[in-house]
């Protein structure tokens, strides 16, 4: 029903995700963290269960230093580190064409934007082709 928003970001900022098919025991994990503590977050951020592989899923990591003084959230501006690249509207989202239309403005003519579904025969999410379901 939300949003799935698409970036270029450098290849070296990115990190592999592994997937294992159990836990580490909280143990091995503490051994990790005693001797190395980059390994142990790394572990906590990137790690997920082999039913996931699929993915092949990669995470980009940043600290969020700016704080907007209205809502409290805090963002990272998009740059050249950080591009903006795809909008991918939820197939149960009810945000139309108009909105992030008026949500990218003039930033966004090199944006695409679509609506997907799920697919017929997988797991998976597909773009939705018919233009008519996204008004």
């Amino acid at each position: 029903a939300g949003l799935c928003l698409g970036f270029n970001v450098p290849n070296a900022s990115l990190m592999k995700v592994n997937y294992i098919p159990r836990r580490i025991s909280p143990e091995k994990f503490e051994k990790i963290k005693a001797t190395d503590p980059d390994r142990a977050g790394n572990i906590l951020m990137a790690t997920k269960f082999v039913h996931w592989k699929y993915e092949t899923e990669e995470r980009f990591f940043t600290t969020l230093n700016n704080k907007d003084p209205d809502t409290g959230f805090y963002y990272l501006n998009f740059s050249d580190q950080m591009k903006l690249r795809s909008v991918m509207v939820g197939a149960n989202s009810k945000i139309s064409r108009k909105v992030i239309r008026d949500a990218l403005g003039d930033s966004g003519k090199d944006i695409e934007r679509f609506k997907v579904r799920a697919a017929f025969k997988s797991f998976k999410i597909t773009r939705n082709l018919n233009p008519s379901l996204w008004r």
